[in-house]
């Protein structure tokens, strides 16, 4: 075979298949064509309903209620101070910013009573050495102190001030709600054990 044979046979073999695709392509779009065209889509039953509903008498929507008119409230407490005036809301915030005259010693370095609160510390008994009284304080780690004069305990920095046989006397620095410090005395007693 020459060689404008086989370009003739292979022309003619595209055109072939050129002409069924094109064919398939025709007959796919007029039956999809036909089928938009039909009124069978399945919504006949939903048209006779909303037809119907259509064709019903509105329903009368019912009037508004007559609203009562307010009683009238005259404000005659205009004299007394207002509860949200500047003098009721903020005394405690301008209290937080004067500087009080009572501050602990913030660098002091913490001893370890100081950890524990002063309720869960227990004086078993009081120490004499060189003329100074100690007290023998058992605290909640099961450990052992001896605490003298000018020793802290207790969370709310209690300095003791005064060893007792019976009590060690404490000075603790409490911050109050308002920001400021205050001083207050507290006494920790001797637990006879039985």
């Amino acid at each position: 075979m020459s060689n404008t044979t086989n370009i003739l046979v292979e022309f003619s073999i595209f055109r072939i298949v050129r002409g069924r695709w094109m064919f398939r392509l025709g007959v796919t779009a007029l039956i999809f064509s036909l089928l938009a065209c039909s009124n069978n889509d399945g919504l006949g039953d939903l048209r006779a309903f909303t037809d119907a509903e259509r064709a019903k008498k509105p329903s009368e929507i019912e009037p508004l209620p007559k609203l009562k008119p307010t009683e009238v409230f005259q404000y005659t407490a205009s004299s007394i101070v207002s509860p949200f005036s500047e003098e009721n809301v903020l005394p405690e915030i301008k209290a937080t910013l004067e500087i009080s005259p009572i501050l602990p010693d913030q660098d002091r370095i913490r001893q370890p009573l100081e950890y524990f609160p002063l309720d869960s510390l227990r004086m078993v008994g009081t120490l004499e050495q060189y003329g100074q009284t100690f007290a023998v304080i058992f605290a909640p780690d099961d450990t052992v102190h001896s605490v003298s004069k000018g020793h802290y305990a207790g969370i709310q920095l209690g300095e003791i001030i005064e060893v007792l046989e019976s009590e060690i006397v404490l000075e603790e620095t409490v911050k109050l709600k308002n920001g400021r410090w205050e001083k207050r005395k507290v006494s920790l007693a001797l637990i006879e054990e039985k």
